[in-house]
């Protein structure tokens, strides 16, 4: 029961990564308009799942040995860069997905324009989704670090 929680974060962090890996390996030739577009989903889960998998190994190891989680500057490093990566790559997704969105045909394979439909909309909301989660985060925290400035202002 104490891992309950542990387990639940671990499968929402793992999940869309997972299903990005298996999608995108499932219709690797399944889109001839933007062949990228599955690679993208791929390349972009494999690494976002080691990512996760990296930063909770670490946590568990440091857990364990009851260790003080201290900045680890090799692990620090490894994260950056695959951070920048990740950042990157995403772009890369946004032009690749984003550009063929008025474009794009899933009815017929035979045509160039064509992509297969989960691909396609699985690929473009999980960046749209991105997007909204980033606003939704402006939204909620911009008032509140606005307000925290202002009660800490009045105190003075």
């Amino acid at each position: 029961a104490e891992y309950m929680g542990f387990t639940v974060i671990i499968a929402v962090i793992t999940a869309l990564p997972i299903a990005q890996i298996i999608i995108g390996a499932r219709d690797l030739d399944k889109c001839p308009m933007e062949r990228y577009i599955p690679i993208w989903l791929v390349v972009y889960g494999s690494v976002s799942l080691g990512r996760s998998l990296i930063t909770i190994l670490c946590n568990i190891f440091c857990a364990c040995r009851e260790e003080k989680q201290e900045a680890n500057p090799c692990k620090s490093c490894v994260e950056g860069i695959l951070d920048l990566f990740l950042f990157g790559w995403f772009i890369a997704g946004n032009v690749w997905v984003y550009k063929n969105y008025n474009r794009v045909k899933f009815n017929d394979d035979i045509i160039g324009d064509y992509c297969d439909e989960t691909t396609y909309y699985f690929a473009f909301w999980s960046i749209t989704a991105a997007y909204i989660i980033v606003g939704v985060f402006c939204l909620l925290i911009c008032p509140i670090a606005c307000i925290v400035a202002i009660c800490a202002k009045s105190d003075n």
